[in-house]
């Protein structure tokens, strides 16, 4: 398993959310997003967090050092927590045909980039991002 992901439970068990959001999540942002929506691009300036309650969503994770690219399908389905290092773009898509509900610690992103322009991904950070949803 790549190192972005660790169980769900470490956030939530059965008893409902543990003391780990606390240190895990110093400001939430939540998303309730539509069918086949992207959000993103975002680059943290700190390591953050980024799980799915509801639905599942396919996050792209992007290294800005040597443009690795990974997958991941996590919600409902694939519970994981996600853990985006600071030298990694991230994004998402809804893959349900319902909304899904995302929550990440978006104090510490320092960077939105377009998710579907090459253009404005190159204005933006100096390089297209190799990868299409």
């Amino acid at each position: 398993m790549s190192d972005i992901l660790s169980p769900f439970e470490s956030l939530f068990h059965q008893n409902g959310i543990n003391m780990l959001v606390d240190s895990s999540f110093s400001k939430l942002k939540i998303f309730s997003d539509r069918p086949d929506v992207v959000q993103g691009y975002y680059i943290c300036e700190n390591t953050t967090q980024i799980v799915c309650v509801k639905g599942m969503i396919l996050l792209v994770v992007c290294d800005i050092c040597d443009f690795n690219i990974e997958e991941f399908y996590i919600g409902e389905s694939n519970r994981f927590l996600a853990t985006i290092k600071n030298d990694q773009a991230f994004a998402w898509m809804n893959v349900t045909n319902d909304n899904s509900i995302v929550i990440t610690d978006m104090e510490k992103i320092n960077m939105q980039i377009d998710p579907v322009s090459e253009e404005k991904q190159v204005l933006s950070i100096g390089f297209a991002i190799p990868y299409k949803f």
